[in-house]
């Protein structure tokens, strides 16, 4: 489906969890697709969401898995990581649907995260995560991306224009 430009879009959407942690154990990118990367484990994840009529699906990203830092085991990082993904977001594009990414566990610093409950993008990591996201699905008209989960915002003006300190929350 093509969507022109100040047409309207109403996302009605799904999230496919594990993709966020998952790869942190080294035995896989997903928790929550069977068989996982198979092509054929992803479409039929992909036509169940089709069925439920969704247009979009939320991706949730881990910038240790992607960007293969912190200890994350080779087998789930870096291209490891990286190849899965695409090839999911591929299936799900061609199958009509938008894949919104968003970076979802971060932490900053040298070690990986325990949890998700991180109150902002780190400035040790995110930065090149984005970079090489957004670089990895520049042509891609159908990937939105969401800068972070459920941030914590002292005030609009430090979610706008940044320079300003966020409390670490645990």
């Amino acid at each position: 489906q093509s969507v022109t430009a100040n047409q309207d879009v109403v996302l009605r959407g799904v999230n496919i969890t594990g993709s966020e942690y998952e790869c942190m154990a080294g035995d896989s990118v997903w928790d929550t697709i069977p068989s996982a990367e198979t092509t054929g484990a992803y479409q039929a994840t992909i036509n169940a969401m089709l069925a439920w009529h969704a247009n979009v699906v939320r991706l949730p990203l881990n910038e240790d898995c992607w960007l293969a830092i912190n200890g994350v085991p080779a087998a789930t990082s870096g291209a490891n990581y990286i190849g899965p993904i695409n090839s999911f977001v591929n299936l799900a594009n061609a199958s009509g649907l938008i894949v919104e990414v968003d970076l979802h566990f971060g932490a900053g610093g040298t070690t990986k995260p325990k949890d998700d409950s991180f109150p902002a993008m780190d400035t040790t990591h995110s930065g090149a995560f984005w970079q090489s996201v957004a670089t990895n699905f520049k042509n891609n008209p159908s990937v939105i991306f969401n800068l972070t989960n459920e941030p914590y915002i002292t005030s609009w003006s430090c979610y706008l224009s940044g320079g300003c300190t966020t409390p670490k929350v645990h």
